[in-house]
């Protein structure tokens, strides 16, 4: 709005102030800034401002507080809207004593290159990293985090506790739509290894008296295995109605609901279970309409629409699109046998390679897929005729049992592989297990598709394959290049 100078007692007048929620800043050359929130109704309102509106204690610096130098040719400011590259409420380190803010540079074309989030006590928590396109229009940006906690202090509505850890030196990267909005985020560590991914779509329901904005965002881990999403729902952009959240099955888990009374100024929050019944209500602090929120863009009458992915439970199971994709692989094993058989061990144990093709998750039950593969076989004993080299064809189960590792993160996966198999000459049984990625090369951008490292286990019993012996068995330890297709 336009502003407005005081007369000579510090006086000011604006007129004709539409009801709502706005911030005034109040500016001395000598003295500095002040700042007050205010809400305006269908009645006059009075306001005072105190220049500064926090002055800093004057008292000597204990050896444990914290001190701040602040950074020549960086602008300080209140707020920041990374959707819209845009921040508000300029001051100084001072000006916003006991709150968070943001520390912001510029590069040489006056564009916004890099913006930090301090807290209170003045740590820094994360910081954008913006770069632009030669005409300034648009931008895309990464966040590099400070120190530990969740993604979902960027934005509670967008992120989810499921998949939101985030450790000093991780980056969230960032694309977005070209109105600015975020359309997708991936997690990884400080070395390029990928964690979990986030996409967001954006739609609109309109009716006679009502526009509901509704945002959905959906959370993968980083095999883009589907592990949850939730709705949220904005009336005409600006107040938060509803959430409601789904688990990997596209199942309802619980919702949120928010009922603003402007004239107590409170919100109260009632949680719903996946029946929808009323299982907490509470009132919490009044949640005002926010001015930065990643609300739809309009042009005249016209609004800009993102659809939301149609991704419902069929009435038969999971839905095809949230089920584990199956996936065609092929691995490469560096394999030491660690037992074998004494037909076997006749000649000293001797790492081998071989290979292994195959599909998974052909059948899926609960966190158990099934498929197939193909094994290559190579043992050497001093007797030609013992030698085993011999094709394998399996069919098999696997198992995720990551959740033991729970020291580690999601990204991690170890399974138990068991089944049943054919040779040329016999039949076997065949279990072990599957520790991965020790390293994600694809994540490094050395090759154009999924290629894990990992470690394997496997155990073999097997029937008819050397002549004139019955059956033999071995185990095999080593490490493995798997080569993913996902279907």
């Amino acid at each position: 709005m336009k502003g407005r100078k005081t007369n000579k007692k510090g006086e000011f007048l604006i007129k004709k102030i539409e009801p709502g929620s706005y911030t005034l800043q109040a500016i001395h050359k000598k003295l500095g800034t002040g700042i007050a929130a205010i809400t305006v109704k269908n009645k006059n309102l009075q306001v005072k401002i105190t220049i500064p509106s926090k002055p800093v204690p004057q008292h000597t610096v204990g050896p444990q507080e914290k001190k701040f130098d602040q950074n020549p040719g960086s602008k300080y400011f209140k707020y920041w809207s990374p959707y819209r590259r845009s921040l508000s409420i300029e001051g100084n380190p001072q000006t916003f004593y006991g709150d968070s803010y943001y520390e912001a540079t510029y590069n040489k074309d006056k564009r916004i290159k890099t913006v930090t989030e301090y807290d209170s006590e003045r740590n820094q928590l994360h910081t954008w990293n913006l770069k632009w396109t030669r005409s300034g229009n648009r931008s895309e940006y990464y966040v590099e985090f400070q120190n530990r906690g969740t993604i979902a202090r960027l934005d509670p509505r967008l992120y989810s506790h499921q998949l939101s850890e985030v450790r000093p030196g991780w980056k969230a990267r960032f694309t977005s739509y070209r109105d600015g909005r975020p359309k997708e985020v991936k997690v990884e560590d400080n070395i390029g290894i990928q964690y979990y991914a986030y996409k967001f779509t954006y739609a609109s329901q309109v009716d006679s008296n009502l526009v509901m904005e509704v945002i959905e965002s959906s959370y993968f881990h980083s095999d883009s295995v589907f592990e949850g999403r939730h709705l949220v729902f904005m009336e005409e952009g600006k107040w938060l109605r509803m959430i409601q959240y789904y688990n990997r099955k596209n199942s309802n888990i619980y919702t949120l609901e928010y009922i603003h009374d402007l004239d107590l100024e409170e919100t109260v929050e009632i949680r719903l279970d996946s029946t929808g019944k009323e299982i907490e209500r509470k009132i919490i602090p009044f949640m005002q309409p926010d001015q930065f929120a990643y609300t739809l863009e309009w042009t005249g009458r016209e609004v800009v629409i993102h659809e939301i992915e149609d991704t419902y439970l069929e009435p038969e199971g999971v839905s095809a699109s949230l089920a584990k994709p199956v996936e065609e692989f092929t691995s490469l094993e560096f394999l030491s046998p660690t037992y074998r058989d004494e037909i076997l061990d006749e000649y000293p144990p001797k790492p081998f390679g071989t290979f292994s093709v195959g599909k998974k998750n052909v059948m899926q039950f609960g966190s158990t897929g099934f498929g197939m593969e193909i094994q290559w076989i190579n043992h050497f004993s001093k007797e030609d005729l013992k030698n085993l080299q011999t094709i394998g064809f399996f069919g098999v189960a696997q198992s995720d049992i990551s959740s033991i590792l729970f020291f580690l993160p999601d990204y991690y996966h170890l399974k138990y592989k068991y089944g049943i198999g054919k040779f040329p000459l016999g039949y076997g049984l065949t279990m072990g297990f599957s520790f991965t990625p020790l390293i994600n090369i694809v994540d490094l951008n050395l090759v154009p598709i999924s290629t894990k490292i990992g470690l394997v286990g496997n155990a073999i019993l097997a029937k008819g394959v050397l002549e004139n012996i019955d059956y033999t068995y071995w185990a095999t330890i080593g490490i493995s290049i798997t080569f993913l297709t996902v279907r």
